[in-house]
């Protein structure tokens, strides 16, 4: 029998939960619930509550975000919350990213979320944006006419980080992931509000549980909650058999615009869409131990001119117990 153990993260409130496979029961782990996790190599969640401490953690994230994703963080726009589950880096409630995103003066519209029925996903800030106004729709028409606008009007990227503490009686952190999202928007034709948006991921297991766990999954998603919201394009447009670790490019248009990019991919990249909802999920399957994988999304849609746009975007992160001997997992990478 298969002795491999699929862990999944529960974020409830304040608590931790696990689910496994292979006939393995929950009361076998004698410490679930003890949470005392510490973000990479930094102090114990309880004991994280230092300026110095929280400003060297959101030091450490910047950097990432620069070295991975060519991003500028202003650091005094994000702030610490830890609890007992783990470490999050996000911007303030009264900064000037979360502000844009949040433009509309309250939460994204209240919709139940095929997200939210994901085991191992994490919440990342919801936005709900004022349409443009008529002010600002001139500008751009008078910036770019839309038949040849080369760029949606993008808003800043607004990013935030995840850790995941300990559990199950290992004594080490597990994972953690660092994502970005950034929303953008084109002049409404025909009383329809036209957007793109783009959200993207990197995880990795944390040096500490290197070599005792696998990472096996590292996803994105949104939600666009905005009512009669309707697709335009996705991408990846169908799952992608990566193989060898290289370069994959994605595209995606609305009216007139092409929007292209591309990330580094290895093993199998994954979709997930509804319809008529505007949901979709991207993301990296494998295994890997101690290495970044990495996954990228694109939408772009419509919604009614006077509405705006509202969104619950998310974050997925799963990992295996590796069981090393004749008849367990020797938690082989796959590339």
């Amino acid at each position: 029998m298969n002795s491999t153990r699929k862990v999944t993260l529960v974020r409830t409130s304040r608590t931790l939960a696990v689910s496994t496979i292979a006939g393995l029961l929950l009361a076998s782990f004698a410490q679930v619930a003890n949470a005392e996790g510490r973000y990479g190599t930094e102090q114990k969640v309880r004991e994280f509550t230092s300026n110095s401490q929280q400003s060297h953690a959101i030091s450490d994230f910047a950097q990432r975000m620069k070295e991975r994703y060519n991003i500028n963080i202003d650091q005094s726009e994000y702030q610490v919350q830890a609890d007992s589950t783990g470490i999050s880096i996000l911007p303030r409630p009264d900064s000037e990213i979360a502000k844009k995103y949040n433009s509309a003066g309250q939460s994204a519209a209240p919709k139940k979320s095929p997200a939210a029925a994901d085991p191992n996903t994490f919440a990342g800030p919801t936005f709900n944006v004022k349409p443009p106004s008529l002010q600002e729709i001139n500008s751009a028409k008078k910036l770019k006419p839309a038949s040849t606008q080369a760029e949606p009007n993008w808003f800043p990227t607004e990013c935030w980080s995840r850790a995941y503490m300990k559990f199950f009686g290992l004594d080490e952190d597990l994972a953690w992931a660092d994502s970005c999202h950034v929303l953008g928007w084109l002049p409404p034709t025909n009383g329809r509000g036209n957007y793109m948006y783009r959200m993207w991921s990197t995880c990795s297991t944390t040096p500490e549980a290197t070599g005792k766990v696998t990472l096996t999954e590292c996803g994105v998603q949104d939600l666009i909650t905005t009512p009669n919201a309707a697709w335009v394009d996705w991408a990846p447009r169908a799952d992608a058999q990566i193989g060898t670790c290289g370069t994959f490019g994605y595209a995606i248009t609305i009216g007139a615009i092409t929007g292209s990019w591309s990330f580094p991919a290895c093993d199998t990249i994954k979709i997930d869409k509804h319809n008529p909802d505007v949901y979709f999920k991207s993301w990296w399957s494998g295994r890997a131990s101690g290495k970044n994988r990495s996954t990228e999304m694109a939408i772009s849609f419509t919604v009614p001119e006077t509405v705006g746009v509202s969104g619950d975007p998310r974050i997925s992160t799963s990992v295996e117990i590796c069981r090393p001997g004749p008849l367990g997992d020797p938690c082989e990478d796959t590339q």
